[in-house]
């Protein structure tokens, strides 16, 4: 299905402030290790800084997706590592884009998880009843 380092998506994106053309092909992560959790959680906090429980929701919703693509995303093009993966762009539109597109990988592979998971309970039950 993929590799360890992500499964392929392309983005070609006009910037709603901006007007520019973004394109590319990033890879992004299926699944996220503890390490990776706990990755995005301390990024997430850094862009919130030490009062980060003082932000407002939309800022803290921000900073997770923002540190969400800092560890989700594995390969970019020049223009999204330039911009510190997002960070630095001011058009909401693409960044949301691209994190929608990450969410569509995760989610994908997590429903063939779920399918493997299924076929893998129903041969262990057709075992089962031939005893």
């Amino acid at each position: 299905m993929a590799d360890a380092i992500g499964m392929q998506f392309e983005v070609h994106i006009f910037g709603e402030e901006s007007g520019d053309l973004f394109a590319g092909k990033f890879r992004a992560r299926e699944k996220l290790s503890w390490s990776n959790r706990l990755e995005i959680d301390r990024i997430r906090r850094e862009l919130l800084g030490p009062s980060g429980a003082e932000a407002g929701v939309e800022v803290q919703g921000r900073a997770t997706i923002l540190a969400e693509l800092a560890v989700r995303v594995t390969e970019s093009p020049e223009w999204f590592k330039t911009a510190r993966n997002g960070l630095d762009l001011i058009d909401d539109n693409l960044v949301m884009e691209i994190y929608s597109k990450t969410q569509d990988i995760q989610q994908k592979w997590q429903a063939a998880q779920k399918e493997k998971a299924e076929a893998a309970k129903k041969a262990l039950l057709a075992t089962q009843d031939k005893k």
